[in-house]
């Protein structure tokens, strides 16, 4: 279980002590606490500006909002062809939004062309394309650099695009680069990004941070509409107050990026296997030799079986030495 997702580990002990003394008297309700206050300010601070922002309990959840508020139900979300939001989540966009579409874009490593996008652009639709959807770390745990961004983002933005990042794993991105998160979206120009916290350490909360202001309103009132919003939004406000104290969140998503080349450089030493993809934070792709897997029961292999010769491992703040010494056994079993 400690491979197959970051979303089977533990929540972070820190964030749960938080959520434990956020229960230790009553408190005003719908975000009116001081722990959701405070977060404000931590949030002004974390993005050197003003935001506003929508706590939400699941990563579909944050992007199904963020989008929507940025995309009429006329209107096309670009993504790449294998985004988490066109493959894994079940219409979610499209029902927010009311009918919008996702049009895919190819691109090796989960990586958006440019001149892939450059021709969609140009080319003839039926839905005029009003977003740009860029995942940080990719579907294949690769990251975009920051110039990368910067010139897909120009390219949607000459077309009058919005930009939107799922940051589901955007500290696994970050935690390994100079590049500070305010300094992305200053520089990449996001109009929204979706903020994951829960992959990395927390209990259950992701968060909407939207930069333009015009559209503050639009975010409230879908957040209510969508039934984002918690009465108790001091148990959500907790964590993410305990996530962000002392860049506590660069820190946990170090560690699982730490386990991830620990693994890669292991995994290095057994000549049958090969890793698809570059390992940029706590995602590895592990390629079999052809057949090796087709023999085996699924029931066998405790790892996320991604391809018919391909295995996905993902890595945690706090994957422990004796887990990854007893993942590459078992590789070396399956290998046999």
């Amino acid at each position: 279980m400690f491979f197959r997702s970051d979303n089977c580990a533990e929540a972070a002990p820190e964030i749960m002590e938080a959520v434990v003394r956020a229960n230790e008297s009553a408190l005003p309700s719908y975000g009116g606490d001081a722990l959701s206050v405070t977060l404000a300010a931590e949030f002004a601070r974390l993005f050197d500006r003003d935001i506003a922002f929508a706590l939400v309990a699941t990563g579909t959840g944050a992007n199904a909002l963020a989008l929507c508020v940025v995309t009429p139900p006329d209107g096309a979300v670009l993504c790449h062809e294998n985004a988490h939001i066109r493959v894994s989540e079940q219409g979610a966009v499209e029902f927010f939004t009311g009918g919008a579409h996702l049009i895919g874009v190819p691109g090796a490593h989960g990586k958006i062309d440019p001149h892939a996008l450059e021709k969609i652009l140009n080319a003839p639709t039926s839905r005029a394309p009003s977003c740009l959807s860029l995942t940080q770390l990719t579907e294949t745990g690769e990251a975009y650099s920051l110039e990368e961004m910067k010139v897909l983002a120009a390219i949607a933005r000459g077309h009058g695009l919005r930009i939107h990042v799922d940051g589901a794993r955007i500290a696994n991105a970050l935690a390994g680069s100079e590049i500070l998160l305010s300094q992305l979206c200053t520089e990449v120009h996001v109009d929204v990004l979706s903020f994951g916290a829960t992959k990395n350490g927390a209990l259950s909360t992701d968060a909407v941070i939207l930069f333009d202001d015009a559209l503050r309103n639009e975010l409230a009132v879908r957040q209510k509409r969508s039934g984002h919003v918690f009465s108790k939004q001091r148990f959500l406000a907790a964590q993410w107050n305990a996530y962000l104290e002392g860049d506590f969140w660069l820190r946990l998503a170090r560690r699982a990026n730490d386990a991830a080349q620990t693994l890669a450089c292991a995994l290095a030493e057994i000549d049958l296997l090969t890793l698809k993809h570059a390992v940029d934070g706590n995602i590895l792709f592990v390629k079999f030799p052809t057949g090796a897997l087709s023999a085996l029961n699924k029931q066998d292999i405790p790892f996320y079986v991604w391809e018919p010769d391909v295995i996905r491992m993902v890595t945690a703040f706090n994957t422990p030495d004796e887990e990854i010494a007893g993942a590459l056994e078992e590789l070396k079993r399956l290998c046999a």
